[in-house]
């Protein structure tokens, strides 16, 4: 899971807000929140950015996943890949 629901929650923001900043429409980040997608590195970036955090700190369970995997498919990172 992420924590995205939790810390717009802490800084008193609302998803349409996080929505608008990054440029999508606010069912995405919905999805994002329910762990349905997950949104792509340079949005994590920005959302983290944003909501004062380490994208570490967003999605700590995907960051300890990819601790153990050597390999790192770049073209999933360009667009929003359904969670697996």
């Amino acid at each position: 899971m992420n924590r995205i629901k939790e810390l717009l929650a802490r800084n008193g923001l609302k998803v349409k807000w996080i929505a608008e900043q990054i440029g999508c429409h606010p069912t995405e980040v919905s999805q994002w929140i329910a762990g349905r997608r997950i949104p792509s590195l340079q949005r994590a970036i920005k959302i983290a950015s944003l909501l004062g955090c380490a994208v570490e700190d967003l999605f700590p369970t995907i960051t300890e996943q990819q601790q153990g995997e050597h390999n790192v498919n770049t073209d999933k990172e360009k667009t929003d890949q359904p969670a697996i």
